[in-house]
């Protein structure tokens, strides 16, 4: 954000640098839910919405998230690390839980949910269609990849 806090209005045609900068922003905002931690050093007046304080903050940000993830997947269509984000932050996205679902199971059928992440998101919506065993699995494989057992860790309804 203090490098380029511009990023959200930025286009990202033939730049891969800034490309790659939009895509980790917009994995990070998903899997913190909308919200970012970043250092007091970057003016408040450049973190504004990024922070997350309000709900529409948070909707603000999920939606940027999606929208990033699924220009980037345009252009790399059927890369299943992207697939697997974009599944992340649809199903953190209201009213996108069945997307995300598609999308993760699609990738789990085959085998390539690229990051623990993903399998922990689909272990959410697995539970939230009340799928225990399907739960389980997929806690099962998120553990198996992850570094942290913290990634892992069940969230609250």
């Amino acid at each position: 954000m203090r490098m380029i806090p511009q990023i959200e209005r930025l286009e990202s045609k033939g730049d891969p640098l800034l490309a790659r900068a939009k895509r980790v922003l917009a994995v990070a905002i998903a899997r913190e839910g909308g919200r970012l931690a970043l250092e007091r050093e970057v003016p408040d007046v450049v973190l504004g919405h990024w922070l997350g304080k309000s709900a529409r903050d948070r909707g603000k940000n999920l939606a940027w998230s999606v929208e990033t993830l699924r220009r980037a997947l345009s252009v790399r269509k059927d890369d299943p690390a992207l697939m697997t984000e974009l599944g992340e932050a649809l199903a953190k996205f209201d009213g996108s839980q069945d997307e995300a679902r598609a999308i993760l199971e699609g990738l789990a059928a085959r085998d390539l949910i690229a990051s623990p992440q993903g399998y922990r998101a689909l272990a959410d919506l697995r539970r939230q269609r009340g799928d225990e065993a399907g739960q389980t699995l997929a806690m099962k494989r998120c553990e198996s990849m992850a570094s942290s057992s913290s990634i892992c860790r069940p969230r609250a309804s």
